[in-house]
């Protein structure tokens, strides 16, 4: 943990981009009981059990932080964890986004978990980055 937090303070230092990748809890879609709130004149028809051959589709949050510009993105994907959102899925959220806000930088920190669909040992994930990093030159 030492290294990951001398390498951020050295990007910070420098004003290189850093971002946060992560992938959230998968969510169902459809009229399914939520405990939230919402004020209506007539109650909204649910469905009275969750379960997943009831639902539309399942919706995959996946979401990208800028440390340094206090930013977020969010994209819901719809396949399982795709791997491909932070890297080659939506290029204009990494690539054009951070190009115009950090042009004259040459170096990206991206800092994710071990898991899931960060996974060290993901070969989609390795080739992404790679995609970005060979796309970026």
């Amino acid at each position: 943990m030492r290294y990951v937090a001398r390498q951020r303070r050295r990007f910070e230092k420098a004003g290189d981009p850093i971002i946060s990748v992560d992938t959230k809890k998968k969510k169902l879609v459809g009229l399914f009981k939520n405990p939230g709130r919402t004020l209506r004149r007539q109650p909204l028809d649910v469905l009275a059990t969750d379960f997943p051959s009831d639902a539309e589709g399942k919706a995959i949050p996946y979401g990208i932080y800028d440390v340094q510009r206090n930013t977020g993105y969010m994209v819901i994907g719809v396949s399982h964890e795709d791997r491909r959102v932070c890297c080659r899925g939506d290029p204009s959220l990494v690539l054009v986004v951070g190009r115009v806000q950090y042009s004259g930088h040459t170096h990206l920190l991206i800092q994710a978990d071990g898991g899931g669909a960060n996974s060290a040992d993901s070969w989609l994930w390795k080739a992404g980055l790679q995609a970005l990093a060979t796309s970026s030159t």
